[in-house]
């Protein structure tokens, strides 16, 4: 399928079906998750590709290697070469990209759900108070 007949496709696409919804099927289509850009200050639609079980790959800056941990692969950023490197290791390594996909999957449900955050946030919240006012707090 040529860029022209995928384009026109999606125009159709959208139309049919809200924005959200058709993104988040495009999204399932992936075999691999590439978003490199060296800006990436959380990268919340990586969390999102490894909720969905799909193998990563990332640009090595920002908060990126801490969202990752040991899971995916990091490249390093403004470096093509790296990029298309990384990109022909899951596509010639099919157990890689299994092993990653699950091991990031269980990062994401770990580290990057509700109770957590919110627990670590009021923790946070109840640290810097006590500092600030010289007393323990418990929200």
């Amino acid at each position: 399928m040529n860029n022209k007949k995928i384009n026109d496709l999606f125009l159709k696409l959208t139309h049919i079906l809200p924005l959200g919804l058709l993104l988040r099927i495009l999204k399932s289509m992936l075999d691999v998750a590439a978003s490199y850009t060296s800006k990436e200050v959380f990268g919340l639609n990586n969390v999102e590709y490894m909720l969905m079980k799909k193998p990563c790959i990332s640009a090595n800056s920002g908060g990126m290697p801490e969202l990752y941990g040991d899971t995916n692969i990091l490249v390093e950023p403004d470096n093509p070469h790296a990029l298309k490197e990384a990109l022909k290791r899951y596509a010639n390594d099919p157990a890689l990209m299994a092993r990653e996909a699950a091991k990031g999957c269980e990062r994401a449900v770990i580290f990057f759900n509700g109770e957590r955050i919110y627990n670590d946030t009021m923790k946070e919240y109840n640290l810097a108070i006590a500092k600030r006012y010289k007393t323990p707090v418990n929200f």
